[in-house]
């Protein structure tokens, strides 16, 4: 990145007995340095022989692109969650219930079934959902953080397989 550097020269100004610069209404003591008025170049108050002058860099700033959006984490594949730092991938068992039908277990795997937003909380409780897409299907979480697009598919009328 080529870096330009240019002066404006300033009347030296005696302020208690100490040298300073005048830039955009405030005033700078000699040596500090501050961010130019385009909010991408950087200023500083210099003296030289008794004269103070303030050096911009002059950068251009057009090249200076906006950062990346917040990734969506709920439109994420999980794969790309588990890449996302500001997303988390949520996990859950399937619930698989007897032939039957007269109680169920968990399954003894754990399954990436979607991702959320980091900072969001998960509360301590277990909770059964289905996705949209296999509403037959029942997972056991072990928090309250479930996919967004899925429903309650309660097992309260079935006790755990023992």
């Amino acid at each position: 990145m080529l870096m330009m550097v240019f002066s404006f020269l300033f009347a030296c100004q005696e302020k208690e007995d100490a040298l300073t610069c005048e830039f955009d209404g405030e005033t700078y003591a000699v040596g500090e340095s501050f961010d130019s008025s385009d909010d991408c170049n950087s200023c500083s108050c210099d003296a030289f022989e008794d004269e103070t002058m303030i050096s911009c860099t002059e950068m251009d700033c057009s090249s200076i692109e906006d950062p990346e959006p917040e990734a969506d984490c709920v439109e994420l594949s999980v794969s790309d969650c588990a890449e996302t730092e500001a997303c988390v991938v949520i996990t859950a068992s399937e619930v698989i219930l007897d032939t039957d039908e007269e109680c169920f277990a968990w399954a003894n795997s754990v399954n990436d079934v979607g991702c959320m937003p980091a900072e969001i909380g998960c509360g301590a409780a277990i909770t059964y959902a289905a996705s949209a897409e296999e509403p037959t299907l029942c997972y056991g979480f072990t928090n309250t953080c479930i996919p967004e697009g899925w429903s309650d598919c309660s097992l309260e009328s079935y006790p755990d397989c023992q």
